[in-house]
């Protein structure tokens, strides 16, 4: 991916995070609000489509693909077991809450992605069992 792609990915993850900051704290939710915060959503999505087929890989992604369906299954019962957890460890104050809604996704798929790899290679079997052998 040569300077310019990289800049204009920059700039449509930049504006993106900065229109939905700004739609959240504005206030209430408006039609006007609605139809607004659909444009980081286009933005991310038509970027990533755009650096794609300029030929840019994602190593991690191929790494985490194989294991999509146990995590989709997994995350699901979880995750709540997760945040609760978070939260309590937090005192339950309001920055945990707000650090327990950005940051538990991202450990609950990374958690779901090392058991999924743990139970693959330690029981296979079972594992493709667990996910249908979609994999």
């Amino acid at each position: 991916m040569d300077t310019s792609d990289k800049l204009l990915l920059l700039v449509l993850l930049l504006l993106s995070v900065f229109l939905g900051v700004y739609l959240t704290v504005k206030g209430p939710i408006t039609n006007l609000n609605f139809y607004f915060s659909i444009i980081p959503l286009l933005l991310l999505w038509f970027g990533y489509d755009y650096i794609v087929i300029k030929g840019t890989t994602f190593k991690f992604l191929d790494k985490m693909l194989p294991f999509t369906f146990f995590i989709y299954c997994f995350h699901e019962p979880s995750i709540n077991i997760f945040k609760k957890t978070l939260v309590y460890l937090g005192n339950k104050s309001e920055f945990s809450y707000f650090f327990t809604y950005l940051i538990s996704p991202i450990l609950m798929v990374f958690l779901c992605y090392v058991i999924g790899n743990f139970l693959k290679n330690i029981m296979p079997k079972a594992f493709s069992v667990i996910t249908g052998n979609r994999i």
